[in-house]
């Protein structure tokens, strides 16, 4: 034996009595030479961790692969190429063989040893079983949160304020695809200090925003509503993004709340892909390509309001297909992770993201935006408010443009094709309602009245509708007949009423070669807000094509299916006679499963069940189609059913 095996025999103990404690410690331990290229030793508690009998020589990611192994390969690595002892804390563990899977917690410590000549030769790993220590922190955690109801209650309170001063929609514009995301920290039951916005401008530039108002609670909702009142007021203006930021500037100088707040401002010409943007103490913007290049811009030098007061901005270019994330500092400032890991998490994180995502595949920013939140919060979680918002540079879409036969199945067919039109720009279901039903009354009225005086040899009604650089929706009908005398009968003429409810214009103009209609309606969809309650009952996705009207009679209650358009009133007038008796018979008629509630349609059921007197009461749930139709023309109705 030589003299250092001699010494190390003294300090540590006979090398046979060594291998066999080693063997009976309860904790798994093994060793590998390297990074982890094969293990050297293991004892009788971590074979039976990895359910193995035989380890030693094997390549560490054949035996850890087993129980997640990707997490401590990793954990091994760092070890090894960083010379210092690194750990994983109440690391999950799903395990159960045959029987019912159970959680275990582990803290798996990796630590480096060395050779003799001082280099790292290779990890010792041990893992030790906290799953008791876990599980009562657990326990502890559900009784409290069963116990702090009162607490949940505020926080919930106050995360419905925080919505309620958030953007709830976003533009749907032609050239550009905006998404967002809002996560609300879980503490001190308060509101955040977050907020975003999306402005078109009047030349048709987009001004993305996210800024951060330092605090939680109240007054800090408070002062993030005013701060994104006083922006997006000068952002509808003529003022440069570096003259809006000191219009904020000079308001937030005005009280000790506001002052110290950050901004980010990125101003999109969807056009030529020209981007300026202005870092206002705040995270610079990420720019993701479609191959998945990801590149952070520079800091544009200014900083946080109501400090220098300089504004100055950078230009930049985006190409067909590139993104452009703004965030705030929370996703960069997350538990157990430093400001330059976590940035380079990020930047991995929206490669991997951009690089698995067709970037000519429909709302690529949308799952941008979510993706990016589920990655990285699912690790560490997160202690502060996060929100993203995305634009990405894309491909106007195609006007839509028709001419159909002025025949009554024409308005199906077009409320359809419409339809059809609108499914990729993901619109927001009160959206496309608004927009279906005035087409459908619209061109109802065109087949309605445009020829019934004349007989021309081809009558003909013209749709078309495209998406303006500002967001509105435009669609037009027009015939080549002429209108005869509007019917002087009580309850005509409400179906444009109704359409002048829904849209936000519409302009009617007669002519010798015809009559043209135009509404005009913006379109959005929901900005995502996860953090609380925020969310409005809508009607349900359309369905893919119109059913016939169709009635059936469940013991009292008359079930009505399909569109009730102009061309099935008459039907329904008869089939709501018939069941009432001539309006003596009570009834309960239930609208859950209509389609489209036309004007002549609402009509019949005035007649029925207020003019008449009859004893027939509505049901239309909540969201459906009907619903929104009668709270438009103040038809009583029940949203429940017997």
């Amino acid at each position: 034996m030589t003299e250092p095996e001699r010494d190390l025999d003294d300090l540590v103990g006979a090398a046979e009595q060594v291998r066999e404690v080693y063997e009976q410690v309860p904790i798994p331990m093994a060793s590998t030479a390297g990074p982890g290229e094969r293990l050297t030793t293991s004892n009788a508690a971590y074979r039976a961790m990895v359910g193995l009998s035989e380890v030693i020589g094997r390549p560490a990611d054949e035996v850890f692969g087993d129980v997640d192994g990707d997490q401590i390969l990793t954990l091994i690595e760092r070890a090894y190429y960083s010379g210092a002892e690194a750990s994983l804390r109440a690391w999950r563990l799903r395990v159960g063989g045959s029987g019912t899977p159970l959680d275990r917690y582990l803290d798996l410590i990796a630590a480096p040893y060395r050779s003799p000549d001082g280099e790292v030769a290779g990890v010792h790993f041990s893992a030790i079983d906290v799953t008791e220590e876990v599980t009562r922190r657990l326990a502890a955690e559900e009784k409290s949160q069963q116990t702090g109801r009162e607490v949940n209650h505020a926080r919930d309170v106050m995360t419905t304020l925080q919505d309620a001063l958030l953007p709830t929609d976003l533009p749907v514009l032609p050239g550009l695809d905006i998404a967002s995301r809002s996560l609300l920290a879980d503490q001190d039951a308060a509101a955040g200090g977050d907020w975003f916005d999306a402005v078109v401008r009047p030349d048709g530039r987009v001004a993305l925003v996210v800024g951060d108002v330092v605090g939680h609670g109240v007054a800090a909702s408070a002062v993030m509503a005013q701060l994104r009142a006083v922006l997006h007021d000068h952002l509808l203006g003529k003022d440069t993004i570096a003259d809006a930021l000191g219009a904020l500037d000079r308001f937030a100088r005005s009280s000790a709340e506001t002052q110290g707040a950050t901004v980010c401002i990125g101003e999109i010409d969807p056009d030529s892909g020209d981007l300026e943007y202005c870092t206002a103490g705040h995270p610079p913007p990420a720019v993701v390509s479609g191959s998945g290049a990801t590149r952070f811009l520079e800091p544009t030098g200014a900083g946080p309001l109501a400090t220098h007061g300089r504004f100055p901005t950078t230009r930049t270019a985006l190409g067909l297909g590139d993104m452009v994330l703004l965030y705030t500092d929370g996703l960069v400032i997350r538990p157990g992770r430093s400001v330059s890991e976590s940035t380079v998490e990020l930047a991995g994180v929206l490669s991997e993201i951009a690089a698995s995502v067709d970037p000519a595949a429909a709302h690529a920013a949308e799952r941008l935006c979510q993706q990016t939140l589920d990655r990285l919060t699912s690790v560490t979680g997160y202690a502060d408010d996060i929100t993203v918002l995305a634009g990405q540079v894309i491909a106007p879409p195609a006007a839509y443009r028709t001419e159909l036969a002025a025949v009554a199945s024409s308005v199906t067919e077009a409320r359809t094709e419409l339809g059809e039109w609108l499914d990729p720009l993901a619109v927001s279901a009160l959206d496309e309602l608004a927009v279906l039903y005035a087409l459908a009354e619209l061109a109802a009225n065109a087949v309605e009245h445009a020829y019934a005086d004349q007989s021309p040899r081809d009558p003909r009604i013209e749709i078309e509708a495209e998406l303006s650089p500002q967001g509105d929706l435009v669609c037009w009908v027009r015939d080549r007949g002429v209108w005869r005398t509007a019917d002087p009968a009580p309850g005509r003429g409400r179906g444009l009423g109704i359409v002048r409810g829904l849209v936000d214009g519409l302009d009617i103009s007669r002519h010798e070669f015809g009559t043209a209609a135009c509404f005009r309606h913006r379109l959005t969809r929901s900005a995502g807000l996860l953090s609380g309650t925020h969310g409005r009952a809508g009607p349900p996705a359309r369905p893919e094509s119109d059913e016939l009207f169709s009635t059936e009679l469940v013991g009292d209650r008359l079930m009505l299916h399909g569109a009730i358009d102009v061309f099935a009133a008459d039907d329904l007038r008869v089939t709501l006679n018939h069941h009432t008796r001539g309006g003596t018979n009570p009834l309960l008629l239930d609208l859950a499963g209509v389609t489209h509630l036309g004007p002549s349609g609402v009509l019949v059921l005035y007649e029925i069940a207020v003019f008449d007197g009859a004893e027939v009461q509505l049901r239309a749930p909540a969201g459906s189609v009907a619903q929104h139709v009668l709270e438009q023309v103040h038809l009583p109705y029940s949203t429940g059913g017997e």
